[in-house]
């Protein structure tokens, strides 16, 4: 049974240690030689696991493995025990007080290594590959950390620094010569306007143009002058030859004869001009020409004659035509 764990832990995972505890496992001494390796081991501590079984047998010599004392025993112990006594139709009351059981002690030593070999390097290569893996993950982390670091160390230095106050130096000569240049082209350009109004203030030039002034108006003057004695020449000449050829006489008759045809016609159109023919016109209390429709019996009325007027009153009012009562007389 031993050779068989052993040439099964050793293919599946050659890196077990396998602690050998000397028992019985069958006979009158097989109880009290399992207790005794039983409570060797767990006073040891040197097994993280334990495997208490046999090969096959008779019932007979798988008896002991189903004492009270040993069952209770497996029950107490400390370290895990896996229980493998027979082939698997066989069955002991240690199966049941163990942690596991076994159909046989290979199986036992199969399910001990159940992480083989194999499997601890796909495991250890594989944590290797994450711990590679997490270990350019942080180197890539710290190189960017460090750039960063980098970058506000340069940013803080005094070189970068100098080269900031530097530029911005540069920057505010360039901004001074500018201003300069065109502090001095705005004083040239008021230099020159003061020294147009200066030119135009000069008490040499005022007077020349005070001077130049007088001869245009001069020169305008004597032309003014010159033209209305022509004029005056020219109508005295018309006066004199109207004296000379006997035009005044004409001129004064046909004066008068128009004055006269005016004085008639003016005195036609006036109302009373009429009342020097022996005409008569009456005139209402609101001095308006009495209307024969609006005439009432009593209404005081104005009437017109030649050289006066007359004051009365209407007694009577007749509507007969006094044109065709006239005519009637004649």
């Amino acid at each position: 049974m031993v050779h068989d764990i052993q040439m099964t832990m050793a293919r599946r995972n050659n890196g077990v240690n396998i602690v050998v505890y000397d028992a019985k496992v069958h006979g009158e001494e097989a109880v009290p030689s399992l207790l005794a390796a039983l409570k060797q081991a767990n006073e040891e501590k040197r097994c993280q696991v334990l495997i208490i079984g046999r090969g096959g047998g008779s019932l007979e010599d798988l008896l002991p493995f189903s004492d009270e004392s040993l069952v209770r025993a497996v029950a107490a112990s400390e370290i895990p025990i896996i229980s493998a006594v027979g082939h698997e139709p066989d069955v002991a009351l240690s199966d049941f007080a163990a942690d596991i059981r076994a159909a046989t002690p290979t199986a036992a030593a199969e399910i001990v290594t159940s992480v083989t070999k194999d499997a601890i390097y796909n495991a250890l290569g594989n944590y290797l590959n994450r711990l590679d893996s997490a270990i350019g993950s942080f180197i890539d982390n710290e190189n960017i950390r460090l750039d960063r670091l980098s970058a506000r160390l340069k940013a803080v230095s005094p070189e970068h620094q100098a080269q900031l106050l530097s530029a911005r130096l540069s920057r505010l000569e360039q901004s001074l010569f500018a201003s300069v240049l065109q502090k001095i082209s705005s004083e040239k350009n008021k230099v020159a306007a003061l020294s147009g109004r200066l030119s135009e203030q000069n008490p040499v030039l005022a007077v020349q143009r005070g001077q130049q002034r007088v001869e245009q108006l001069k020169v305008r003057l004597d032309s003014a002058i010159e033209r209305i004695l022509n004029k005056t020449e020219s109508r005295l000449n018309q006066s004199l030859q109207i004296l000379t050829s006997g035009q005044v006489e004409l001129q004064l008759s046909k004066a008068e004869n128009t004055f006269g045809t005016l004085s008639a016609r003016l005195e036609a159109l006036n109302p009373l001009y009429i009342l020097n023919r022996g005409y008569s016109a009456t005139l209402d209390s609101s001095r308006q020409t009495l209307n024969i429709d609006k005439a009432s019996v009593g209404d005081h009325i104005t009437t017109l004659i030649k050289g006066g007027r007359i004051e009365s009153e209407i007694t009577e009012i007749s509507r007969e035509d006094p044109l065709l009562k006239i005519t009637e007389e004649n």
